[in-house]
């Protein structure tokens, strides 16, 4: 069995930063970034409410017990690099589309809004057995 770890991920001046949280406090280590262009991660829980081992409802809402949350739904709006002289981005940006989940909204400054953005989405099944007994 490996090591445990306490990773945070944040945003921070455009990039995409990851902390070693139990190992900064030992080693003074610095965050270090993983990707530049990253205007905003968003995260949502997913919890099982019914028991059947699915996620019904995904919100930020930290869960009473570990053993609601089934699945975590990460969504990142990431920026391009050329700036473009006419103004070709909406106004605001919405993460997960889909409908299934009312997803965070990233309003634009005109600024920003004369670059192209991306969003991706992924959901992560969490199957750790210790959080599920």
């Amino acid at each position: 069995m490996g090591q445990m770890e306490n990773i945070q991920f944040y945003v921070e001046n455009g990039n995409l930063m990851r902390k070693d949280k139990l190992r900064l406090a030992v080693a003074n280590i610095n965050p270090s970034i993983v990707a530049n262009g990253v205007v905003a991660l968003k995260a949502l829980y997913g919890r099982d409410t019914d028991g059947n081992g699915y996620a019904d409802t995904y919100d930020t809402t930290a869960p009473s017990s570990n053993k609601e949350v089934v699945s975590v739904r990460i969504g990142i709006l990431v920026q391009s690099v050329q700036y473009v002289k006419e103004m070709v981005s909406p106004i605001s940006v919405v993460l997960w589309k889909d409908g299934t989940v009312n997803g965070p909204i990233i309003n634009l400054s005109n600024e920003q809004r004369h670059y192209r953005y991306r969003t991706y989405e992924t959901i992560i099944p969490i199957r750790n057995i210790i959080w599920n007994n």
